[in-house]
């Protein structure tokens, strides 16, 4: 019966307000709670929304202030900072680059590489990429030339790259951890560590793997990590249980690009190890870095990898062929 079926439809509305009554009639009043109703919904999810967003916010901007503090040395008592640093909130810039400043000696040398890859684009390229002979005349690592004599390629490849994301790539990674150490030691002893660093990853690079041609930035940025690494591991002490985790994070990220395809796990690995015992060698004391038996251990360590490798070099039997490039200028 009809009388039957409103008083049920009737209930229903009282105690579900978002079903509308089963009889076909529909009241004017039963739409409007209907929309009430939806509309309240509708703002509550917006404010939801919006709570999410500032709490995602908040905790990117704590783990980028983490980020920053580990790996920036900014708040370290050892950086050598003037007595009157400003307390302003950093930009952006120093986000990303933690421990920025002007006229640092690794935003010189970046700047060298970037000349030197559009020198090498305009010696000899095609589609925007230098040809092989090319970078070999300019001094790409090549295991026979080094062992007969070039030594010049263990430093050359440094500001050799095979493309422009190469060089944007590493030009990131060693800008991102370079600052932080050059304050450390300063401009000439930064300077030593980077080119002695490269120089060490591209030697054991050669000796491991002689029949490849080298180039990039790569060993000398990971000589910065190791740097890095070698003054975080004296200050290990300082940081609480969740910061070492995120040290421990990162450690797992940097493993797996090491470990990637299409990349040059010796001179990567060379790199690392130079950089971790030239901090060793080069900090000041002041830094508290290391005592005289790790000093020590450093120096057998490159010593030892240097003679090993140079050993490696010499046992090649094609110690004594050159590659002849007859012209830069290939189509």
């Amino acid at each position: 019966p009809a009388n039957s079926g409103e008083a049920e439809g009737d209930a229903s509305a009282a105690q579900v307000p978002l079903l509308l009554c089963r009889s076909c009639s529909v009241r004017p009043d039963d739409v409007a709670l209907v929309w009430r109703h939806a509309l309240a919904q509708a703002r509550r999810r917006c404010d939801g929304l919006v709570e999410l967003g500032g709490d995602l916010m908040d905790l990117g901007g704590s783990a980028v202030a983490r980020l920053t503090g580990l790996f920036g040395f900014d708040d370290r008592p050892s950086v050598a900072m003037s007595a009157g640093a400003s307390t302003e909130p950093r930009s952006l810039l120093h986000v990303l680059l933690p421990g920025y400043f002007e006229d640092s000696m690794i935003v010189k040398l970046s700047l060298a590489e970037c000349a030197v890859f559009g020198a090498s684009l305009l010696l000899g390229s095609s589609h925007l990429l230098p040809t092989t002979c090319c970078l070999y005349t300019l001094g790409a690592a090549w295991a026979p030339a080094i062992a007969h004599g070039s030594l010049w390629r263990l430093v050359a490849p440094v500001f050799l790259h095979v493309s422009v994301p190469h060089l944007l790539s590493n030009l990131l990674f060693q800008l991102r951890f370079s600052f932080g150490v050059e304050r450390q030691l300063g401009s000439q002893r930064f300077l030593l560590l980077y080119v002695l660093s490269g120089s060490f990853g591209n030697l054991i690079s050669a000796a491991m793997d002689p029949h490849k041609l080298a180039v990039g930035a790569s060993t000398s940025g990971l000589g910065m990590l190791g740097a890095n690494l070698a003054i975080t591991w004296r200050h290990w002490d300082d940081y609480t249980p969740e910061q070492r985790r995120w040290v421990a994070y990162a450690g797992a990220i940097f493993v797996a690009i090491l470990l990637s395809a299409h990349t040059d796990l010796c001179g990567h690995a060379g790199g690392f190890v130079g950089g971790v015992c030239l901090m060793t060698l080069l900090a000041p004391r002041r830094c508290g870095v290391l005592e005289d038996g790790s000093r020590r251990l450093a120096l057998a360590t490159l010593l030892g990898g240097a003679a090993a490798s140079s050993a490696a070099l010499l046992a090649l039997p094609d110690a004594g062929v050159v590659v002849s490039c007859p012209s830069l200028f290939l189509p």
